[in-house]
């Protein structure tokens, strides 16, 4: 949705569609595959940009299995899609079917794969890892924040920052006011990352 915000109340002006990624995950049937990633957070960044953080989940730290199969930090161009409002806003519209298949006469946003965060070989190089031993060095499950810091003196290079909370995972917890103790039975840490990155024609004015 896209809101013009220079008067109140805000008045919606546009809608667009965004088609998330998939992903197979051999836990499921075929019928079941491809998967359609989560995503946890959207963020406009300017120049019709959406940076968006798609993910699987029940996969990290803490989980039976400990290897993701899927996050990303990517970038979807709005410019290409269609402005859908009031196409599809009536009670019991829909812009796809029950299966995902998006209807024909609709323009989507474009996308752009920009960052695999299980990067295998750029986790190692600060000792993380995706999959394998559960300790404090493998990646959380949901990784559910972002944001771009500019680079000082460098129009179109930032610090791109990513964080994933740890769901309350502790065997430490207080709650009411610290009158009552819960053990979640196991510790897992907040994590961040951060990525050195440059969008070309994104201005940090």
């Amino acid at each position: 949705m896209k809101y013009d915000v220079s008067s109140s109340p805000a008045k919606a002006v546009a809608e667009y569609v965004l088609e998330l990624p998939t992903y197979n995950d051999p836990a499921y049937d075929s019928d079941k595959n491809p998967r359609v990633a989560a995503q946890s957070e959207m963020r406009y960044i300017g120049n019709n940009l959406v940076l968006v953080l798609p993910r699987d989940d029940g996969r990290g730290r803490n989980a039976a299995n400990t290897e993701s199969l899927f996050r990303h930090v990517d970038i979807w161009d709005l410019s290409t899609a269609d402005n859908i409002l009031g196409d599809y806003d009536d009670e019991g519209d829909k812009v796809a079917s029950k299966k995902g298949n998006l209807k024909d006469d609709i323009n989507v946003a474009k996308h752009y794969s920009f960052i695999d965060v299980n990067d295998s070989d750029e986790l190692a190089k600060f000792n993380l890892h995706n999959g394998g031993d559960d300790n404090s060095r493998l990646l959380n499950e949901k990784w559910e924040g972002m944001t771009l810091i500019p680079v000082d003196g460098k129009d179109d290079e930032y610090y791109l920052l990513v964080v994933s909370d740890n769901d309350f995972v502790t065997t430490k917890g207080k709650q009411d006011f610290g009158k009552l103790s819960f053990d979640a039975g196991a510790d897992i840490d907040s994590q961040s990352l951060i990525f050195h990155v440059r969008i070309p024609g994104l201005s940090s004015n």
